[in-house]
């Protein structure tokens, strides 16, 4: 049984939603309100965990798009945006204490403000921890490269 959020997200028209400055047109399965308006402009560098060297299209597909058909309830919004981080500590720590994430790369990427929206959703283990929503279209692979071992944010 699928949410009323989840019902609304998957009836709605395929035609992307855009935000209320008109800049971003965001894709048609995320809910309203989605991503929150507490969210601001992407900006700076984060880490992303991903699976390639160098980093492709597929390590940038959030939760939602790998499981359209799980019941995501209340995490609707947030399966819809991607985990990323702003310390490389926490990105590492996060690596160590979840056993799927333990061969992930570290890729580096600098957000900017066409890149969609990103919101702090800090975690007990992860405080630099960040949702990123990408809006339709947005391709940041090409915006990341692989963190060298040692190397510094």
């Amino acid at each position: 049984m699928y949410s009323a959020v989840e019902v609304e997200a998957r009836v709605r028209c395929a035609a992307p939603m855009s935000d209320s400055t008109g800049r971003h047109a965001w894709p048609g399965h995320f809910p309203n309100g989605c991503p929150p308006v507490a969210a601001s402009d992407a900006e700076g560098l984060v880490i992303r965990l991903v699976e390639n060297d160098p980093p492709a299209p597929s390590d940038f597909e959030s939760h939602y798009k790998r499981s359209p058909d799980k019941d995501w309830g209340q995490n609707l919004c947030k399966a819809c945006g991607l985990s990323v981080y702003g310390d490389r500590n926490d990105a590492e720590r996060i690596m160590a204490k979840v056993p799927a994430l333990r061969n992930r790369l570290l890729a580096i990427g600098a957000l900017k403000p066409e890149l969609g929206k990103v919101l702090s959703t800090p975690t007990p283990r992860t405080r630099s921890h960040r949702t990123w929503w990408l809006p339709q279209g947005g391709e940041p692979s090409k915006s990341f490269k692989i963190l060298a071992a040692g190397g510094r944010l």
